[in-house]
């Protein structure tokens, strides 16, 4: 049947949709401008700007290619294939999007997402610009690495983007041309203002991991591979690395041959090759990535690596060296690591050589670290013997055979690019300050030190601290209670305290002054019953915090405490009503709070309206922890409360609470009220017990965020476990 009377039906039968593509294209942009900075991280932001480069210019491409008079473009066309081109970049950009929504802080812990990109800025140059990496939960119980980069410097070939010749686009210079494109169609008001760095990567790590914070570390192994890959060629690929793991072709021909009991074909000599050199790149990629990670992290990266391949992916029953994909066995992967960590003179030597002066508990770290580290060699040498496979008669086992000897004579090689990568300077090293921080986490504290957010290995340190706490004194304590629940808690408890510590260790507008407030003060505070004034304030802050008269207000600003209170700051998470979901609220049942409330993040640098009539819940940025023998009230500023700001607590803070403030905030005026996070938000004032009491153990012990987890009553039908 002829389409004579109706134009343009050749066209929406034959060709590709101007209108679909053009549409998907606009669509797509006003998907990415709605990733604001109020809401996502500056790392989504920045990746938001560089997707925009893309997106645009293929919309303004789109409406310059389009001709309403004649539509009809045959495949032999070269616009027909441009426009399918377009339409795939279109495609991918929008499934990258999805990473830039996954990183909302409510996902992502705002003090990670800092920490990475601390030590990304660390290990890259910025002569080409800074680079970006962006940390988001994914879904399939795995981590991974996206290299952004390479990816969109594939996404369209410069002939498609630019067949003209008007940009002077080339394969290696197609962001920067589109970066400076947009910046001069947008103005100089609006347009970014540095240039796109060379570096762009999205780490995942497994949503599940949002709560098990103590493996975090294992995105140090997702870095390395960004490391790795910034180099050209990668590092794992350098001529030094590939010579190490040459292949005697003859040889690899003659143990097939032997094991298949007849002659190979070529074709089949090329596949076996080829699968060959694909095996011992991904082994050679993987081991590299560890190195560079223990070296980035030290031993929490050892430790979290070898929890995770132990527990959650099995590492003593295998008898292959190379598994089939190429990736190191779980095993060989540890005595690698094992290795390099105890035998590089800056990563743990300085720490267990050191001697405390401490006396007690203290003492007992380094002891127990040696023995630790110990058992792991000893271990690891028994698996060594006991996975010998003997002589391969397989496929499977010959091609892993060769694989697992290539790859061993590569090691050295692959070791000194690790250190080419992340020098001796550079490397993680633990500080004696590391005692403290698990002395702090023994008394339930964040392992926060003061002068953390300009501290290059706070990061590590943290998470070393928490490994050994976890391991020396968290399991024990765990163990110890008979029901699961209970269990949980303390696990959690500790998972918490870190977050608190990771995020209180982000660069802040707030000056905080680097005190000895983790010392024993010269003069002990002498007990007294009543309020206590600023000067006893500050003497009880700074105690050793195994004192029992320890008052821990971290971090402490000793300015802060004047005359008979200590000055709080607004810290960055809020908790507002979802006003559609909820009809009403039953004050007999408090868990129905939780679910009807939500919790943001506000950055530093970024306000919080609140609105005449408005109640929302805040927290203090300090974390408080009262010894037995006090308890506190919250006093809200006069000067907030004659602008309408109420700021008050539930009645009295508990003696022994730990945890962040929750601070309820009410508007009774008649305009909208800015609050920034890191103000003089409220006043604590100390009263002393006429006798000390046990300490609080409710649900919110510990809390660093305003809404605490609700009760949902599972533990009673597990006592059993």
């Amino acid at each position: 049947m002829s389409g004579a009377g109706y134009p343009g039906l050749d066209s929406q039968v034959c060709a590709p949709s101007f209108g679909a593509v053009r549409y998907q294209a606009y669509a797509l942009v006003q998907e990415l401008r709605l990733i604001n900075e109020s809401e996502y991280p500056r790392e989504a932001c920045s990746l938001r700007d560089i997707f925009l480069c893309f997106s645009e210019y293929i919309l303004e491409a789109l409406c310059e290619m389009y001709d309403p008079s004649s539509p009809w473009i045959p495949s032999r066309d070269p616009a027909f294939r441009r426009l399918q081109s377009f339409g795939r970049a279109l495609q991918q950009i929008y499934s990258y999007l999805e990473y830039l929504r996954s990183s909302k802080p409510a996902s992502v812990s705002p003090g990670l997402q800092v920490a990475l990109q601390r030590l990304t800025s660390a290990f890259f140059s910025e002569d080409t610009g800074r680079p970006i990496c962006l940390v988001r939960p994914q879904w399939d119980y795995n981590l991974s690495f996206i290299p952004l980069s390479s990816r969109l410097r594939e996404l369209l070939s410069p002939s498609v983007l630019d067949p003209t010749g008007k940009l002077g686009l080339s394969q290696e210079n197609i962001l920067s041309k589109l970066w400076t494109f947009r910046g001069e169609r947008l103005g100089k008001v609006d347009a970014p203002s540095d240039r796109p760095s060379e570096h762009l990567a999205i780490l995942s790590f497994a949503g599940l991991d949002a709560h098990d914070v103590l493996l975090y570390p294992l995105l140090a192994h997702e870095l390395g591979h960004f490391v790795d890959y910034s180099h050209n060629p990668p590092r794992h690929l350098t001529q030094e690395v590939l010579k190490a793991a040459d292949l005697d072709i003859n040889e690899v021909s003659r143990s097939f041959e032997l094991s298949r009991g007849r002659q190979l074909d070529t074709r089949e000599a090329i596949e076996i090759e080829k699968q060959l050199r694909d095996l011992i790149n991904v082994s050679l990629r993987e081991h590299l990535a560890d190195l560079i990670a223990v070296r980035m992290l030290g031993l929490p990266f050892f430790i979290a690596q070898a929890e995770f391949l132990k527990t959650l992916v099995g590492c003593w029953q295998q008898l292959t060296i190379v598994q089939r994909r190429g990736y190191p066995a779980n095993v060989v992967r540890l005595r690698v690591l094992f290795r390099h960590l105890t035998r590089s003179k800056s990563l743990l030597e300085p720490f267990l050589s050191l001697e405390s002066e401490s006396e007690g508990w203290d003492t007992e770290i380094n002891p127990w670290l040696n023995i630790y580290l110990g058992r792991w060699e000893s271990h690891l040498s028994e698996i060594e013997v006991s996975s010998n496979v003997g002589t391969p008669t397989t496929f499977e086992r010959t091609l892993t055979s060769i694989v697992d000897r290539a790859v061993g004579k590569a090691l050295p090689s692959l070791e000194a690019q690790a250190i080419k990568a992340i020098p001796d300077i550079k490397c993680a090293t633990l500080a004696p300050s590391v005692v403290e921080r698990v002395r702090r986490l023994k008394y339930r504290l964040p392992p926060f030190m003061e002068g953390d957010h300009a501290n290059g290995n706070s990061f590590s340190e943290t998470f070393a601290a928490a490994w050994i706490y976890e391991l020396m004194c968290g399991e024990p304590r765990e163990h110890s209670s008979p029901n699961v629940g209970e269990q949980y808690d303390e696990y959690s408890k500790t998972c918490r305290l870190v977050l608190k510590s990771i995020e209180l260790s982000a660069p802040s507008e707030a000056k905080l002054s680097v005190t000895s407030a983790n010392l024993v003060s010269a003069v002990k505070p002498k007990p007294k019953q009543g309020v206590l004034g600023a000067s006893e304030i500050t003497a009880r802050a700074q105690l050793s915090v195994s004192d029992s008269k320890y008052l821990g207000i971290i971090p402490f600003e000793p300015s802060a405490a004047k005359g008979s209170s200590v000055d709080v700051r607004l810290g960055n998470w809020f908790a507002v009503a979802r006003r559609p979901l909820v009809a009403s609220v039953s004050l007999d049942k408090e868990d129905v709070a939780y679910f009807r409330m939500e919790e943001i993040f506000v950055r530093n640098d970024e306000n919080f309206l609140i609105h005449p009539g408005d109640f929302v819940l805040g927290a203090t940025l300090e974390f408080v922890a009262l010894p037995t023998d006090l308890m506190a009230f919250v006093e809200g500023r006069s000067r907030l409360g004659r602008q309408g700001l109420i700021v008050a607590t539930a009645s009295q803070i508990a003696p022994g609470f730990h945890g962040v403030v929750v601070l309820e905030l009410a508007n009774t005026g008649t305009v909208p009220l800015v609050l920034k996070p890191g103000i003089s938000i409220a006043q604590l004032v100390f009263l002393t017990m006429s006798s000390p009491v046990d300490e609080y153990r409710g649900r919110y012990d510990c809390q660093i965020k305003p809404l605490a987890r609700p009760n949902l009553d599972l533990w009673p039908r597990l006592r059993g476990c």
